[in-house]
């Protein structure tokens, strides 16, 4: 399967930032491959942090969904045998062609995103408690931060192609009278029909029991907003992704203390004074690691996600598999060699534990449009192994994931670089599209160099974007280069200097 030779315009989302730890001011346009490099200490995390904590951020969702929840009249009506459905089995599953819809309320569609161009969402909130979000304990850190998150006035002519092009997945639920009612969709990639499943659940709480004849409205008024949602958040990815955050310290972090630091640091009802002295877990604030601690405690071996396959081929660069087994009546996850030797991760090399976490995403539990953030993905890694897992990278970003990295790895970024020159060679005709899988044998790896933006953090506390048409102008690492090439000339000429003039031998 060729990658999609013909390049599709995606509504880029802009992060404005300000005063963000050593970062004095930049902006970054968000792709399905962003990429940060640069010095230490130049908040490179801080950023991608930022990033996750405001495309999460339930308020700011919400102000995205206001716009939606303006509309009264619906969008889309269910039939008369549709409602007496859920009303009698209290589900109902249905396909609706989001074309047809988009067709009918283009105009509308296009209006709430003319609103949402015309103001910068808010994030004045999230950023108040972003000190909290990293596990800080001192506010004034942050104190004169400042985010503004622009969405670019959009074409409506790409609209439909964006549309089409995409996937999407939300979860919606409200109540009526006594009733909670919920509906999940999903909409795969190049396409417009859209899986639809809406359910019914008596609430807790009673309330009055609403008029039977005022339910097809309310049923058809929130499945219209849920409609709404689905086009702006396919619009608006990775905005409103789930986020999956991987964790300089991960190889750390998926070992024997999962099981307990979850307990122990997300459960409110623990109050064994003994336990927060001998379980040090319980400290653990930090948002993304205890995000990153529950993705890993709830894998399940038994469920197979769609790119699987990658978790495979990242487990080749391993040299072995993981396995979830059962000891002591609890899950454990294992390395296995050979299908036979089996490994506790405490045991094994610092690849397999920095790789092991990323290997059960992939198999386990990536959905289609994650937005994943994979801080320093070389950290332990041969460059052999660096440059697999940059292929691996750009398959996840073909496949319809969006990915956040931050690297200090000269090869992860030439490497990124020769997938893009090789997509657009390749792109050039069928003849050279041969000669360069010749070369590059991983035909599903090039990158389309519109889905990569590359940042370069400077000591200066500036954010520069250093991705020139498909080229990354890596000029940080290339003088760190010369300048070691030029100090081993030196040392070159000093050596024959001394031979020479003491005829050494």
């Amino acid at each position: 399967m060729y990658p999609n030779w013909k390049s599709k315009r995606c509504l880029t989302v802009i992060v404005e930032v300000e005063n963000l730890g050593p970062i004095k001011r930049g902006e970054v346009k968000l792709k399905p491959l962003t990429v940060f490099i640069g010095p230490n200490n130049t908040g490179k995390t801080y950023l991608a942090y930022l990033i996750s904590g405001l495309c999460k951020d339930l308020r700011i969702r919400r102000h995205i969904f206001s716009h939606i929840r303006r509309r009264r009249k619906p969008i889309y009506v269910l039939s008369e045998k549709e409602i007496n459905n859920i009303l009698e089995k209290g589900y109902l599953d249905i396909k609706i062609n989001l074309e047809d819809i988009l067709t009918e309320n283009f105009e509308y569609i296009v209006d709430i995103l003319k609103k949402l161009s015309e103001h910068p969402i808010p994030a004045k909130n999230f950023v108040e408690d972003f000190w909290r979000f990293l596990g800080g304990d001192r506010k004034d850190v942050f104190s004169n931060l400042n985010v503004v998150v622009n969405i670019p006035d959009i074409d409506p002519d790409k609209i439909k192609d964006m549309v089409y092009e995409k996937s999407g997945f939300i979860l919606g639920h409200t109540s009526f009278g006594e009733y909670w009612l919920n509906v999940s969709m999903f909409k795969e990639p190049k396409s417009y029909q859209t899986n639809v499943n809406i359910r019914i659940a008596h609430k807790v709480r009673k309330k009055r029991r609403p008029e039977i004849g005022a339910m097809p409205t309310f049923f058809n008024q929130f499945l219209s907003r849920s409609i709404l949602y689905m086009f702006i958040k396919v619009l608006l990815q990775p905005f409103l992704s789930d986020i999956v955050i991987f964790p300089p310290q991960r190889n750390a972090l998926t070992l024997d203390f999962i099981k307990s630091a979850i307990n122990i640091a997300t459960r409110e009802e623990e109050q064994d004074m003994g336990l927060l002295f001998s379980k040090p877990e319980r400290l653990i604030k930090s948002t993304p690691i205890l995000n990153f601690l529950r993705m890993i405690d709830l894998l399940d071996e038994d469920i197979k996600s769609e790119f699987y396959d990658l978790g495979q081929k990242l487990e080749k660069v391993l040299g072995g598999h993981l396995a979830i087994s059962e000891s002591k009546g609890e899950e454990e996850i294992r390395f296995v060699i050979d299908n036979e030797k089996s490994l506790k991760l405490t045991t094994t090399s610092s690849m397999v534990q920095q790789l092991s976490s990323l290997v059960l995403y992939l198999k386990h539990q990536a959905e289609l449009t994650d937005l994943i953030v994979i801080d320093e993905p070389e950290s332990n890694l041969h460059p052999e192994a660096q440059i697999k897992v940059a292929e691996i990278i750009a398959e996840m970003v073909n496949r319809g994931l969006w990915v956040i990295i931050t690297t200090h790895s000269p090869f992860i970024l030439e490497h990124i670089n020769m997938l893009m020159k090789s997509y657009v060679v390749a792109k050039l005709g069928d003849e050279t599209r041969k000669s360069v899988l010749e070369i590059i044998k991983n035909e599903r790896a090039l990158l389309d160099p519109e889905k990569v933006g590359v940042y370069l953090f400077t000591k200066e506390g500036l954010i520069e974007n250093v991705k020139r048409d498909y080229i990354i102008d890596a000029e940080s690492f290339r003088r760190v280069s010369d300048e070691i090439g030029a100090t081993f000339t030196e040392l070159l000429i000093i050596e024959d200097l001394f031979r020479k003039n003491f005829e050494v031998r």
